[in-house]
């Protein structure tokens, strides 16, 4: 009997020191994962509106001279030195969530880039690249079986297809509630 409470006992102690060490280690790295998931954000921000790094500075210093944070009605985008938009799309895909950056000219119609942020659900550039140019208005269209032939389609990737539709509709919608807001 003792030697099960002794067991026991060990089991807990050992429980509750590795739990605290834990904790500890989250609370000490949660700044430094917090502050390059802030990088990395900026970093695809500036990829996709096409703004390079100047020699000598950082991505914080070139983020602040060339992109303004703008919000209108609680819908957050940011506007570009070089008069591109950028908004934010995320969503639901069939393995995971979705998230990223899609670049609008100034017409707010057409896409100039699209990329995923953090883990690629849709790993796949030349999936993403196929947006580069295409047509938001009336919305993107997703083609299946057929190449894309107009200025508003893109093909779906073979074998992601739900993926994909889900990629379409997410960008079709963080498009249409970006226009409510920026046509007032």
């Amino acid at each position: 009997m003792w030697k099960k409470l002794k067991s026991l006992l060990f089991i807990v102690i050992l429980g509750s020191v590795s739990v605290a060490l834990l904790i500890f280690v989250e609370r000490l790295t949660a700044p430094i994962i917090s502050y390059n998931e802030e990088i990395q954000f900026k970093s695809t921000l500036l990829d996709v509106a096409e703004i390079k790094l100047v020699d000598g500075e950082t991505i914080d210093q070139t983020f602040l001279k060339k992109i303004r944070k703008e919000k209108k009605e609680d819908f957050v985008y940011f506007l570009t030195s070089n008069g591109s938009y950028v908004i934010n799309f995320s969503g639901q895909g069939l393995w995971g969530p979705i998230t990223g950056l899609l670049a609008l000219k100034p017409d707010f119609e057409t896409i100039d880039k699209a990329r995923e942020l953090g883990v690629k659900v849709l790993s796949e550039e030349e999936f993403l690249a196929q947006f580069n140019g295409k047509k938001i208005s009336p919305k993107l269209v997703l083609v299946l079986r057929t190449k894309a032939s107009k200025d508003n389609q893109v093909d779906a990737i073979s074998g992601a297809t739900l993926s994909s539709m889900a990629l379409v509709d997410m960008v079709n919608l963080a498009a249409q509630d970006f226009k409510k807001v920026a046509y007032k």
